[in-house]
């Protein structure tokens, strides 16, 4: 079945699938254009789409934000018919569905091996505790309101659970299972990088704490969810924004995608948008599905990597490809590369871990998800990594393997190609393993009784290169065991070679003699004995340096450090060696001062003249209330609300605090003045007049006389409407009035005003006589 979907996506038979729709271009040789990042264009530059259609309905406030916004992610032609606007101009990626998903796929667990192991708690899988990233895929619903997706549509979502079994209120073994195997996908998707991909819910969310959601494309109201017909939908490049809640969380429309492999690959690809990926596509489709067969057929995440053992990042090395962004490059920006967990030379090699009998075991995600040792086993961080090992034997039959996370149901969803290389105890190389057609590896070889050094790397084949060739292995096999090593590393008790020394506040450097020993690598412990907050060991470790971070500032600790040999001889413990951390200073507050009129408040930036000495971050932690109105206060501002009526001076004090806990404290005085009166003018009263007048002469008329203004406002004569037998003038503020020649009545019409926009009209009744 799932060679007819490949199929039919590559002959455009299905109009869509899982992230994979094709847009032919009509001349399959133009590769189109790319935009953004370095790549000036205009909105009028981009082809007719969805997204032009609703640009040019924004406000031009949001249309400049949304150009804003596109400025700063790269992307193609063919990414646009995937792109969309919220009505404030935020850029999203609406995936396609996939219209080849089956429920069949989506709800299955066809072996024993992908069961959860007893006593695991599958919502509370951890792939790197405490690192300072963080990505928490929520499986149980969740009600989604106050969000960018909420701004232009549906005020609140009530997202249901994932389910495929009919009960949403409860999770079955089966569910449980396909949440841990879609969490081991994704937490090998993301092994080289510096970010916990979790199941358990965070305490809080933030600009490095970012949520997937995996649920259905209907609420549990019935509501459509946005972009209810797409496989994924995600906000792009907002990761490490101080805004990236509000445009959290990204979808994975489970029901619209299949079962848990696909439903991870769809997980890594919107959180790929969250951190600026754009697609990986070709010259006619936004979305490239892969290529080559077997157990090393390959697609990038950011294509469509559905039907590929094979997933990675890609920067666009495969036949036309229409874009080449460093997808490595620029995650590593956002979440930085883990620390290599293994050396890559022979005199800091691991020792391989080997039991009594000569067995070599590790454990994988699947059999233990809440392992995190390093005990034969580790990632592959980089294309340069190569891992070392070291091993002593008694002679004969060595078999080693080392195998790459993968799935045993449905595709593998692997990233690593392994090659095997072993050394002699001087470096020579005695055989490599690199089959061309798995990503496994494997030494069979007899060897003579020695040390020996085991070189585990990352590689390509012919449908991939090295690039994204990366994450976790797992090593077993049988080593002959040596004859018994009871001989402890040199020197004994180990010594220091720099003693423990205090690098800043928070942190102390140390350097152990180098140890060494007649049969094997060294490792070494460093033991906090006394100390404050961070007092904590090293473990066993490769390096004779050693950094412990996150210590108390000003404050005593001590020291020991040991060794140990592949076979567990332990050295006497160094003397003890203490050091305090350096001394925090404490921020400086100055005072502040802020005007407001009764009635109303004001957010005074009391921060904008405080300042730390070493430059850390301060922020708000208390503050005192006036004696005249309501303090207020965030991390970063206080807020002043005078009482009703008040008017005068008040003060309110404020503290502020670095991170390491010390504080300073200032005073805000503020200036409370009375809001302005406000007058309703009143407009004047115009009353009428009557004179008479003989016929050809002319009088003046004090029409202001009898006219009066209620505000006791001036009043100016502004205008006169003519009658017919004479003609009026103003003059002096009075109406200067000539008399035609014949006799009879006529009639003017006169304005005032009072100076203030008030205006009023009377006549004048004239009667000319001889």
């Amino acid at each position: 079945m799932k060679k007819n979907k490949i199929v039919q996506i590559m002959l455009g038979i299905s109009a869509s699938a899982v992230l994979c729709s094709v847009a032919v271009n009509a001349d399959a040789k133009e590769k189109g254009r790319e935009y953004g990042t370095g790549r000036p264009f205009q909105l009028s530059d981009l082809p007719s789409s969805q997204l032009t259609e609703k640009l040019n309905k924004l406000s031009p406030k949001s249309r400049d934000n949304a150009k804003r916004w596109m400025d700063g992610i790269r992307f193609h032609d063919r990414d646009i018919p995937y792109m969309r606007t919220d009505n404030d101009g935020g850029i999203y990626i609406a995936d396609p569905a996939n219209s080849g998903a089956n429920t069949s796929s989506a709800s299955r667990l066809t072996t024993a091996t992908a069961a959860v192991p007893v006593g695991v708690d599958v919502f509370k899988l951890h792939s790197n505790p405490g690192a300072p990233n963080v990505v928490y895929l929520d499986f149980d619903g969740q009600v989604v309101s106050g969000t960018a997706w909420n701004s232009s549509t549906t005020p609140s979502y009530n997202a249901v659970p994932y389910d495929i079994d009919g009960v949403p209120t409860s999770f079955s073994d089966a569910e449980k299972a396909n949440i841990a195997e879609i969490w081991r996908r994704v937490a090998e998707d993301y092994a080289p990088f510096n970010i916990d991909v979790t199941t358990e819910l965070p305490a809080s969310f933030g600009p490095r704490t970012g949520r997937v959601l995996i649920t259905a494309n209907m609420d549990a109201n019935g509501l459509a969810m946005p972009a209810k017909d797409s496989g994924g939908v995600a906000y792009i490049n907002v990761w490490g924004s101080s805004s990236y809640p509000q445009y959290s969380p990204a979808f994975a429309y489970h029901n619209q995608v299949g079962g848990p492999d696909n439903i991870a690959e769809v997980v890594s690809h919107e959180l790929g948008h969250n951190l600026g990926l754009s697609h990986d596509g070709t010259s006619t489709s936004g979305y490239y599905t892969g290529q080559g067969s077997g157990f090393i057929s390959w697609a990038p995440i950011m294509g469509a990597s559905y039907y590929s053992q094979l997933s990675q990042w890609s920067m666009g090395e495969y036949a036309d490809a229409n874009q080449t962004q460093d997808d490595i490059a620029l995650i590593s920006t956002k979440l930085t590369m883990k620390a290599d967990d293994h050396s890559d030379i022979r005199t800091s090699a691991t020792a391989l871990v080997i039991d009594a009998t000569g067995h070599v075991f590790s454990v994988t995600p699947a059999s233990s998800p809440l392992d995190t040792s390093k005990v034969n086993r580790g990632v592959i961080g980089t294309r340069t990594d190569v891992d070392v090992f070291s091993f002593s034997t008694g002679g004969g039959s060595v078999v080693l393997q080392a195998t790459p996370l993968r799935e045993v149901t449905a595709e593998r969803g692997g990233n690593l190609d392994i090659s095997l290389s072993l050394y002699d105890s001087a470096g020579n190389l005695i055989t490599s393993s690199n089959p061309a057609d798995e990503t496994d590896a494997g030494i069979n070889t007899t060897l003579t009784a020695g040390t020996y050094y085991l070189a585990v790397d990352g590689v390509g084949s012919a449908n991939y290169s090295d690039y994204g060739s990366l994450g976790q292995y797992f090593i077993e096999g049988v080593v002959p065991v040596a004859a018994a090593d009871t001989t402890a590393p040199n020197p004994n008790p180990m010594t220091w070679v720099v003693a423990p020394e205090a690098k800043s506040r928070s942190s102390i450097h140390m350097t152990a003699a180098t140890a060494t020993d007649d049969t094997s690598s060294v490792q070494y412990y460093f033991a906090c004995n006394t100390g404050g907050a961070g007092c904590v060991d090293s473990g066993w470790v490769n390096s004779p340096d050693f950094t412990l971070n996150g210590l108390a500032a000003n404050t005593s600790y001590s020291f020991s450090v040991k060794a140990r040999d592949a076979a567990g001889n332990q050295t006497n413990a160094s003397a003890l060696a203490s050091v305090n951390t350096l001394a925090n200073k404490a921020p400086t507050a100055n005072a502040d001062s802020a005007q407001v009129v009764n009635n109303t408040s004001v957010a005074v930036s009391v921060l904008a003249n405080d300042s730390d000495p070493e430059a850390d971050p301060i922020g708000l932690t208390a503050v005192t209330q006036g004696a005249n109105g309501l303090v207020t206060f965030t991390k970063t501002s206080a807020s002043y609300k005078p009482n009703s009526g008040f008017v005068g001076t008040d003060t309110f004090t404020y503290t502020i605090s670095d991170n390491f806990g010390a504080t300073a404290t200032a005073t805000v005085t503020v200036n409370v003045s009375a809001a302005p009166v406000t007058t309703v003018n009143r407009s004047p009263v115009a009353v009428s007049d009557s004179i008479k007048v003989i016929a050809g002469q002319t009088v003046s008329i004090p029409v202001l006389s009898n006219d009066y203004d209620p505000d006791g406002d001036a009043l100016t004569i502004s205008s006169i409407k003519q009658g017919s037998r004479g003609y009026g003038s103003i003059s002096a503020n009075t109406i200067s009035y000539k008399a035609g020649t014949r006799t009879g009545n006529d009639t003017l019409t006169y304005t005032i005003t009072d100076g203030r926009g008030g205006k009023a009209s009377a006549k004048v009744y004239i009667s000319i006589v001889r």
